[in-house]
């Protein structure tokens, strides 16, 4: 029990100890009352752990805090240096923000607004808490009057303009102008231009810089030749009189009277040998008069529904309208664009109104001239060259149009790749069927085929399957054109 009353009073006396304010001096007694702990703290418990003495404040303390409070003084008082307390290392959110609303609504001096775009990060953070500061109002304002930003200015602005001005005689060596003259007319065009300095005149080159975006977004584009290349042309004419089309229509002629001796002659005779043959030949036959007889329907525009041209209501972001009907139209109203065009919308002194009108005018010539006989087989010889003329002058046409409106920064008359397949369609047109040029009529023929292909790859390996394929082809081809 004796020891109990010290612990108590140990535990007690350092709660009631208390700093000095003010600089006021310690209490009387205080001596005493240390000793006294001192001694309990020796009589008391050994594990207890003692505290350390806190040393009082002097006179020469209090002078020294007194010395420092009078030099923060005129450093805060200074308006060209700003040596704020806060960490330089990071931006202040509310600064940079009020600095952007600020650049947004055009506020920001040319000056800093140069430095911020060419600086790094760093100095950008920098400049934000040195420039921005509060009022006396608690409002933000700009403070340009700085000796930091004086300084950093004008270092900007010497690394800024270094390596650029050149002597007159470096002048005439490096830009190989053509001596005087071509120096003086590049003065003139401002190309070149003079600058003084310590009584020394330099030429300062004018220099463009050029940036490159980079993002997701994708464009297909096509160039296109502004002129028709005469050389090319007639060898592709002398090319073309080459071949006799007559020719050509009595070989395709032999070739299917052939076809179809040898289709009697395998039919009668595996009727008569094997009839499982006969059988495997007349399925063959039928299939090939359903895929003829749908080729037919689909080339034809008897089908053509009023679904084909209207989206459907209730989904018009899912549902389009058919390809075809849309190639319908495109070719139906061609011939009224080129009236609407001549009469309403043409002006006579514009170079570019008159390429449109030969555009239109070259489109519909071509139309004209695959639909002028749907039964041929072939175009006839004089019709294949003038569609092959046609068609290359309607893509040089397109060609300058296409260029003419990319300077302008508009994608009018813009060609994909789906082009140059045309073009080849054009040196084929001697050997391919006018009704092809129906590109509605073709759109359902990809699907046929694909659904021939695929009744071809049951149990068979992939060559099996090619031939399969061509053969059902061939044998609707004979059966499409011994209906003509």
């Amino acid at each position: 029990e004796p020891r109990t009353e010290p612990d108590t009073k140990v535990g007690a006396k350092p709660k009631t100890e208390a700093k000095p304010k003010n600089g006021a001096k310690p209490k009387n007694g205080a001596k005493p009352k240390n000793g006294a702990e001192k001694s309990e703290s020796k009589e008391g418990d050994s594990s207890t752990p003692t505290e350390t003495p806190k040393r009082k404040l002097t006179a020469g303390d209090l002078v020294k805090f007194a010395d420092d409070l009078e030099k923060e003084e005129p450093a805060e008082q200074q308006g060209g240096q700003d040596d704020e307390a806060e960490e330089q290392g990071s931006r202040d959110r509310c600064k940079n923000r009020w600095l952007q609303k600020r650049k947004k609504a055009g506020n920001v001096p040319e000056e800093l607004l140069s430095y911020l775009e060419k600086c790094g990060r760093q100095d950008t953070t920098d400049a934000v808490n040195r420039l921005v500061k509060r009022g006396k109002g608690g409002r933000f304002e700009l403070c340009l009057e700085n000796a930091w930003w004086k300084e950093t200015h004008q270092k900007f602005d010497s690394v800024k303009g270094k390596d650029k001005a050149l002597g007159y005689t470096l002048t005439r060596a490096k830009a190989l102008c053509g001596g005087q003259q071509g120096l003086d007319q590049a003065l003139q065009t401002g190309e070149v231009r003079q600058v003084t300095e310590d009584g020394t005149t330099y030429y300062v080159f004018k220099e463009i810089q050029v940036t490159h975006e980079k993002g997701v977004h994708s464009q297909t584009s096509c160039e296109g030749a502004t002129e028709v290349d005469h050389g090319v042309h007639s060898k592709f004419k002398d090319f073309v009189q080459g071949y006799d089309l007559s020719m050509l229509q009595r070989n395709l002629q032999t070739v299917l009277s052939k076809i179809s001796e040898l289709h009697e002659v395998a039919v009668f005779n595996t009727h008569r040998k094997n009839p499982v043959n006969s059988l495997v030949v007349s399925n063959l036959l039928r299939e090939a008069a359903a895929a003829v007889s749908e080729l037919q329907e689909s080339m034809s525009m008897c089908r053509g529904l009023v679904s084909m041209f209207v989206a459907n209501s209730q989904q018009p972001f899912l549902a389009f309208p058919a390809m075809k009907a849309k190639a319908a139209e495109v070719k139906h109203c061609l011939r009224p664009l080129l009236e609407v065009w001549r009469l309403h919308y043409m002006s006579p002194h514009s170079q570019e109104d008159a390429e449109v009108l030969l555009l239109l005018q070259r489109a519909a010539d071509m139309d004209d001239l695959l639909d002028q006989d749907p039964t041929q087989a072939v175009l006839l010889y004089q019709d294949s060259i003038r569609l092959c003329v046609l068609g290359f002058e309607y893509f040089g046409l397109m060609g300058r149009l296409m260029k003419r409106f990319l300077l302008q920064g508009d994608m009018a008359f813009n060609v994909t790749f789906k082009a140059h397949w045309l073009c080849h369609g054009l040196l084929e047109s001697h050997f391919l069927s006018p009704r092809v040029g129906a590109c509605y009529g073709q759109e359902d023929l990809m699907q046929i085929v694909r659904r021939m292909v695929s009744v071809c790859t049951r149990s068979r390996n992939p060559v099996a399957t090619v031939q399969k394929a061509m053969q059902k082809y061939v044998m609707a081809l004979h059966v499409d054109y011994s209906r003509m």
